[in-house]
Order: C-alpha cells, then sequence, then structure tokens
C-alpha cells in the first residue's frame, strides 16, 4: 500500500511540475472598438433682416431674405472647418427696388469653449455671385456681380439632429462703378442627415 500511495504522490507531484513548466498564454487584449463615423451633411433654411449701406440706404432702408443651406459632409476639412454652400434671394423696396439672388461657397470655422455644447460659436468667409435686378421709376438695370459674405454667430442651441445659429452678417455687391453693402440679423435652421 505504502508504494502505491508513493506512487500516486509522484505522479502528482510529476503533474504539477509539468503545468508549471507550461508557458502561461498571453491573454488577448480585447479586441478594439472601431468607432463609426456617421456622416454629418446639413441642410436648412436660413432669413436675414439687413439694413443697407450707402448708396441704396439712402433709398432704401434695409433688405430682407432668406434661402436654403447646404453643408455636405465631404466637404468637412477637419473638426472644426467646413465650407458649405448657400442658395438665397434678398428684396429691399422702397425709393427703388433691388431684387438679388445670391449663390454663396463658405468656409465656416467654429469654436466649443470650455467643452460647452452651448459655448459654440462660428464664423464664416464666403464668396460667390449676386444676380441683381434694379428697378426705379422707369429705369431698370440687371447683372451678376460679385460678392462678399461675412458672418459670426452663436450655434448652441441643439437638439436632436437639429441646430440653430444666429448671427450677425454683412454683405458685399461689387458692381461695375460702385459697391453696394448691407449688415445685420440671419438666423439659420439646420438638420442633419
Amino acid at each position: 500500500m505504502k508504494g502505491i500511495v508513493l506512487l500516486v504522490v509522484f505522479l502528482l507531484g510529476s503533474v504539477v511540475y509539468a503545468q508549471a513548466k507550461k508557458p502561461v498564454p498571453a491573454k488577448k487584449a480585447p479586441p478594439k472598438k472601431v468607432e463609426t463615423v456617421q456622416d454629418e451633411n446639413w441642410i436648412g433654411i436660413q432669413a436675414h433682416y439687413l439694413t443697407n449701406s450707402t448708396p441704396a440706404g439712402k433709398v432704401n432702408g434695409y433688405a430682407a431674405g432668406g434661402g436654403l443651406q447646404f453643408e455636405p459632409d465631404f466637404l468637412n476639412i477637419s473638426e472644426s472647418m467646413k465650407m458649405g454652400y448657400i442658395m438665397e434671394y434678398a428684396r429691399s423696396t422702397g425709393g427703388a427696388d433691388y431684387k438679388m439672388f445670391n449663390n454663396i461657397l463658405y468656409l465656416q470655422y467654429h469654436k466649443v469653449i470650455g467643452g460647452s455644447k452651448i459655448l459654440d460659436f462660428y464664423g464664416n468667409l464666403g464668396v460667390g455671385g449676386s444676380y441683381v435686378s434694379y428697378t426705379k421709376d422707369k429705369e431698370k438695370f440687371e447683372g451678376l456681380d460679385p460678392m462678399l459674405m461675412t458672418e459670426i454667430g452663436w450655434q448652441g442651441l441643439k437638439f436632436s439632429n437639429f441646430v440653430v445659429r444666429v448671427g450677425l452678417r454683412g454683405n458685399l455687391i461689387v458692381e461695375k462703378y460702385i459697391a453696394y453693402g448691407s449688415g445685420g440679423l440671419q438666423v439659420s435652421f439646420l438638420m442633419s442627415f
């Protein structure tokens, strides 16, 4: 009996010793989560109310209008810079009648301050063309003119996949002998899809 006990103890000791000599397999690292980036295309409407500078401001005090705004994901340059497009109509009535159909391609920079989603500000700088129709008494002029657009504002009002932007905007339309400027308030409602 002593021989059997010694044999069992010897065999158990050999098994334990053999197991201790086996290389321990390295733990597999947990699989990396690949974060899928969703396209963030924005489309929306905007309205603006701008006061006119001279010479139009002497005859017509303001211009009001609205249009469509589109910021496709493929025009995103970085997390803080992207490009967009505005197609809008504006009208200024008074002593004369100005009608403007504007097409603007703009570059937008936005900055979130302190990581707070509500402190989200932006600035736009755009160039484009404005088809201007001017009528006063029996005079009528029409033409396509280059334009410059600037805007600074706040876009901290966000819910679901919507954002509201409120900004101060300036337009400059350059005609052959004269420049037509305006500045004021713009409000945009955009939806992400």
